[in-house]
């Protein structure tokens, strides 16, 4: 459901767009909740600053 609504909201899910799916999917129901209701007023850019943490060491891990 989540990476539909990101399809949805971006157009496309990139690697980036991947990791976040998964990082919401694994939120509190309630801060899923917040967040899936933010949405729709939260550009790409703000989406992934909010996840930048989690970015990094994702793609840190990776090397």
């Amino acid at each position: 459901m989540i990476k539909n609504l990101l399809v949805f909201r971006f157009g496309e899910l990139d690697s980036k767009l991947e990791i976040i799916a998964e990082e919401i999917m694994e939120l509190e129901d309630e801060d899923c909740k917040s967040l899936i209701l933010q949405l729709p007023n939260l550009s790409r850019d703000e989406l992934l600053a909010r996840f930048e943490d989690e970015l990094l060491a994702f793609f840190e891990a990776e090397n």
